[in-house]
């Protein structure tokens, strides 16, 4: 499950980092930061779901979004 977290940490500074160079509404990066967090969440709770009662290893943090569960 680190292997997820740490994915997702890459990609919160990668979203930051594009935060900070592209001027944008403080509405907007506030909306997109929302968006972030409720996708963290998602993931991580499947993420949760998947290493403890399948055994997933895996670093893709979609792994299982969008097939029938």
């Amino acid at each position: 499950m680190w292997q997820k977290g740490l994915t997702l940490a890459g990609v919160w500074l990668v979203l930051n980092i594009v935060y900070a160079v592209v001027d944008l509404p403080h509405g907007a990066v506030q909306g997109a930061s929302v968006g972030v967090a409720a996708a963290t969440m998602s993931v991580a709770n499947y993420a949760h779901y998947l290493h403890y009662v399948r055994g997933s290893q895996s670093w893709n943090l979609f792994e299982g979004y969008g097939k029938w569960r």
